[in-house]
């Protein structure tokens, strides 16, 4: 390979474990700030992100990054690698990271999927708070209704087509104050844009996946954007013990839904349900 192609894999992998420094210094910055100010949910998830978002893009600010600079810069860089090494441990990064990449593709494409299996709810034929609800909840992207027999929880599914699919057993079991402040909860969802904001944490994520401070302010983000989402819900209901006890009814009925192949990945949605109740 040509030397410049060496010094810019040297100046990448360099780059990706300066990332390890930079994310930490982050993480313990933002725990720190939030633990000492009492933010709602809203800010708190506004900071996780907005350090994610930094930590992606951190490598990439500089403006040197151009491959007839990479040389001079890998020379005077504190620490130096071994060519080979360089080139080694950004193939190995390249591989998992595009292999986590893969994953995110293959989730979106199961959202596509799931997207041809909805039906459409008649919302004639839904309650009138419910109704009243989808109608008055309605943005500038146009949200709607619909069921499925491919979900197990109610779930709010954005980008191109967004829509609220909820499992047929939730339409048939639960009641029509239930089933309202679990609209109000998806809706939530969909008007902050939730969609766009996690698929961005997802690509991050997969780009540091060797990064224990992504993850960790990834999952901080994931529930702090649920809170969001419940305190919304709140506002428009303004009753906290009705909808605690909702949570827990739909967690409850959601865990037997499942197999018992599947009750062990449920439980990480159960703890999280707890933290929100």
């Amino acid at each position: 390979m040509t030397p410049a192609i060496h010094a810019l894999a040297h100046l990448l992998a360099l780059r990706l474990v300066q990332s390890l420094v930079e994310g930490t210094v982050l993480g313990v910055c933002a725990a720190m700030a939030l633990r000492m100010s009492r933010q709602n949910a809203r800010t708190k998830f506004a900071v996780w992100f907005s350090c994610l978002m930094a930590i992606g893009v951190l490598p990439f600010i500089n403006g040197h990054w151009f491959w007839h600079s990479a040389p001079d810069i890998a020379s005077r860089a504190a620490i130096t690698l071994p060519d080979s090494w360089a080139l080694y441990l950004l193939a190995l990064w390249a591989a998992f990271a595009g292999w986590f990449l893969l994953g995110v593709g293959k989730a979106l494409w199961h959202l596509r999927a799931l997207r041809k299996t909805c039906v459409v709810v008649d919302e004639a034929a839904l309650h009138s708070s419910v109704r009243e609800t989808l109608q008055r909840q309605q943005t500038s992207r146009r949200i709607v209704l619909c069921t499925s027999a491919q979900v197990r929880v109610p779930t709010a599914i954005g980008l191109m087509k967004p829509a609220v699919v909820i499992p047929d057993w939730v339409m048939r079991d639960l009641s029509p104050a239930d089933l309202n402040q679990i609209l109000l909860h998806e809706l939530a969802h969909l008007r902050r844009w939730d969609d766009w904001t996690n698929l961005a944490q997802q690509i991050v994520k997969a780009l540091f996946f060797f990064h224990p401070v992504v993850w960790w302010m990834e999952r901080n983000a994931a529930l702090e954007r649920e809170i969001a989402c419940d305190d919304a819900v709140l506002v428009e209901t303004a009753r906290p013990r009705a909808y605690a006890e909702c949570l827990a009814r739909l967690a409850e009925r959601s865990f037997a839904q499942r197999s018992m192949a599947l009750a062990q990945a449920a439980l990480g949605r159960i703890r999280q349900t707890t933290i929100r109740v």
